[in-house]
């Protein structure tokens, strides 16, 4: 009895380790968040602070509303403000970044094996000149960010889904051999792949446009084929058996009865790989450039664009990263109860 009281005393002290640090942990999050959302709605001037009148520095403070903080020159009459007003209620900054998300870079590259390289302008979906030389707008960059993210997020959940099903459902030599190869690949290390890769991209005519890079990302492999399979593994194959002998096809059995189990697992699987595609730039960078997206243009004008004195400012530079985040974080909102549910496997009593 004495024995069974320790443990639950050592048990009890290592969760209450394990939630201080967690609620830290979220505190810290918590702040970062609210932190960047406040100093995006400030000016630099609030930032800074003043001239004469106003000198203090509102670095961690919630923006500065009070009207009266503006400094007239007495010898020129010119009107300087040091409050945050047309930030705050007009979000002015947010609507710089909307206005100055404009693209227009030419990307030269060989294809087929050229001798010379061929140059390539940004995507623009709607109108623009014959010879390509165009500014991708906002409409432009928000098609290619939704095309991007939703449509490959949603390849990359279904299919190491589908690849997981049938290997866990299916006893064939060809199904094991998949299996196998799966499990091979992620063992194999792939530094120094982008050079080949790349040469077989543009070769192939699958780089530098849409249709290639979801082809790219049908691989079935990855991480998520090892938790779709279990989950699928450990699903009854009574099912099935039922099914069967109600006459199902095969297609009904899948996509009728085993995939919507998996449904909650699969949908949050497509938010993980939607937020990792809605902040990835990098690849972007490597395998569609001409294709902008939101997180492309935060960092081609936040980092790579220098020259851009506007997006140097510390409210422009947060405002651009929380028009990432906002939306992720919306998201997150609508759908948590159904990401944080219960996986069912079902009611079959065996």
């Amino acid at each position: 009895m004495r024995k069974k009281t320790e443990k639950s005393k050592i048990s009890n002290i290592i969760f209450a380790i394990i939630f201080t640090i967690l609620i830290i942990y979220a505190l810290f999050v918590i702040f970062l968040l609210l932190f960047g959302i406040m100093t995006s709605l400030k000016s630099i001037e609030d930032i800074n602070g003043g001239f004469y009148f106003y000198t203090k520095k509102n670095i961690l403070g919630f923006p500065d509303l009070n009207a009266s903080h503006v400094w007239v020159d007495p010898e020129t009459g010119e009107e300087y403000i040091y409050h945050s007003r047309r930030e705050f209620f007009q979000l002015f900054n947010y609507r710089q970044v909307i206005e100055l998300f404009t693209y227009k870079k030419t990307t030269s590259f060989y294809v087929n094996g050229g001798l010379d390289a061929i140059s390539h302008y940004q995507k623009v979906w709607f109108g623009g000149s014959a010879n390509g030389a165009n500014s991708a707008t906002f409409i432009d960059i928000f098609i290619n960010t939704f095309l991007y993210t939703v449509g490959g997020a949603f390849i990359m959940c279904f299919m190491p889904a589908l690849t997981a099903y049938i290997t866990a459902k299916y006893d064939y030599v060809w199904c094991k051999a998949l299996h196998l190869i799966n499990i091979v690949i992620m063992c194999i290390p792939i530094v120094g792949r982008y050079p080949t890769e790349l040469t077989f991209l543009r070769n192939s005519g699958l780089y530098d446009n849409m249709l290639g890079n979801f082809i790219q990302k049908m691989t079935g492999g990855g991480t998520y084929y090892l938790v779709y399979y279990a989950f699928f593994k450990g699903v009854s194959d009574v099912y099935r058996d039922a099914a069967s002998i109600d006459g199902a096809s095969e297609w009904t059995i899948s996509f009728r009865i085993y995939f919507p189990l998996a449904q909650k697992m699969i949908l949050t699987v497509f938010l993980i790989q939607f937020v990792n595609l809605w902040n990835d730039y990098q690849t972007l960078y490597l395998y569609l450039p001409s294709y902008p997206t939101f997180a492309y243009m935060v960092f081609y004008k936040v980092i790579e664009a220098t020259d851009n004195t506007v997006f140097q400012e510390l409210p422009m530079k947060t405002a651009a990263c929380m028009f990432l985040s906002v939306p992720v974080l919306i998201l997150f909102i609508i759908f948590k109860d159904k990401l944080m549910g219960s996986i069912s496997l079902g009611g079959i009593k065996e």
